[in-house]
Parts: structure tokens; C-alpha cells; sequence
């Protein structure tokens, strides 16, 4: 069976998820709901008592480091129709005290998902050493179906490390 992402400490963004999403796009433009545009895409803060959205900004001190967090914004693209949902994926590593986004990168179509549904977003930080003073965290995605009859789950890992001074996958959906 496949069990659940661990919920403990997961969404780390606290009341700190505008002040965030302001700094990592100056120029995001408030909307109704806890909403904002970016480029012709929406984004969601969660609300602060809730972490349960895979839509939503997900953040997560980075235990292997705990200066940094890890960010991860969802850029919906147009309003879903019947359970489609089209959208990228950023990951942010910020600076956990100024916020200042130290490294980029977008998962293109990450989001996309129809009958077979995202159900969670976690990052995943064990300790991914892939050299000596080079660690790797994690991303998983965990898809459903909708089907009563065909049921379908699968989860997904994605790992990233910072090389130089960029944000590289080194490992795209095991």
C-alpha cells in the first residue's frame, strides 16, 4: 500500500507566505481569495491553519540546511474546466531569514492533471547525499485516480541540488 507524505512541520510558510510570494514576484498583482497573478497565472496562499491544498504555496525549512527554505508555487494557467487543471511548478530556495530567493527553477506542466489528479505536493528532505558537501532534497507528487472501478495511485520523487550557483534536477519522477 502506499502511505501518506508525513504532514508534521510540512507547510512552513506560516503567516510569512505573502510577504514570499512579494518577494519572489515583485510584481504579482493581488486577487480576491488568497489569489495573486503572475505573469497570467494564478497563485495560491494557503490558509494559515491549512496545508491540505496541492494547488497552494508549499514551504519547508531545509533540515540539511537550515538557513534555506524550500518553496514550492504552483502557477496555475487558465480556470479549470471539469477537473483540468493546466500549470507549472516553481522551486525556490530561499534565504529563511530575509527571504531572498537564492535559486530558481520551474517545472514546466508540473501541475497538469484531469481524471488522474494531484492529491499532494511534499518536498521531501531526507538526506539525499549525492557527494561529499553535496545534498539533494526531494519533491514528491502523489497522484489518484477518479475512477471507483480502476483505481489508480502513484508518487512520484523528483530531486534537486544546488550546483554552483544554480538549482538542477538530478533525478526526475522515480
Amino acid at each position: 500500500p502506499i502511505l501518506p507524505f508525513a504532514h508534521a512541520a510540512e507547510n512552513a510558510c506560516g503567516s510569512r507566505a505573502v510577504e514570499i510570494v512579494r518577494k519572489a514576484y515583485p510584481g504579482a498583482k493581488a486577487l480576491p481569495e488568497n489569489m495573486f497573478e503572475v505573469d497570467g497565472k494564478t497563485l495560491t496562499v494557503p490558509e494559515a491553519d491549512s496545508g491540505d491544498d496541492p494547488q497552494a504555496v508549499l514551504c519547508r525549512t531545509w533540515p540539511a540546511r537550515p538557513g534555506l527554505m524550500l518553496v514550492g508555487v504552483p502557477l496555475m494557467g487558465k480556470p479549470p474546466e471539469e477537473g483540468m487543471h493546466e500549470g507549472d511548478l516553481d522551486i525556490l530556495v530561499l534565504d529563511s531569514a530575509s527571504l531572498d530567493v537564492k535559486h530558481r527553477h520551474r517545472l514546466d506542466g508540473m501541475m497538469d492533471d484531469d481524471a488522474i489528479f494531484i492529491e499532494e505536493l511534499a518536498f521531501d528532505t531526507a538526506f539525499y547525499q549525492l557527494a561529499p558537501g553535496n545534498v539533494a532534497f526531494g519533491l514528491r507528487r502523489m497522484m489518484r485516480g477518479s475512477s471507483g472501478p480502476n483505481p489508480y495511485n502513484n508518487a512520484g520523487l523528483w530531486l534537486f541540488a544546488i550546483e554552483g550557483q544554480q538549482l538542477k534536477p538530478v533525478l526526475e519522477n522515480l
